[in-house]
């Protein structure tokens, strides 16, 4: 898998055949609320894969940092530091 979908992607790939393979601890004990939150310059979370985390993870929200690659709170403090208090506001964490 790490060819088909490159290395970086190898512990997502891993993640979701854990989800496939048996009940998700995540839905069954109501913990809905996930923030993927990645770097538009990055291939940590790649646009093909918003749908397939959005079937694991119905709850989720998909988020890509403009003009930022790995380092989201280095490259982007500003918008990092908007979007995750605004994430756990909306969902009752903060």
């Amino acid at each position: 898998m790490a060819n088909r979908f490159g290395a970086n992607s190898f512990r997502f790939t891993g993640t979701v055949k854990l989800f496939k393979s048996g009940k998700s601890f995540f839905r069954t004990n109501s913990f809905p609320w996930w923030l993927f939150l990645g770097g538009a310059n990055s291939d940590y979370i790649k646009t093909e894969y918003h749908k397939q985390i959005r079937i694991l993870f119905p709850e989720s929200s998909v988020t890509m940092l403009k003009n930022c690659g790995h380092w989201l709170h280095v490259e982007q403090p500003e918008s990092f530091q908007k979007t995750v208090p605004a994430f756990l506001q909306q969902n009752g964490l903060l």
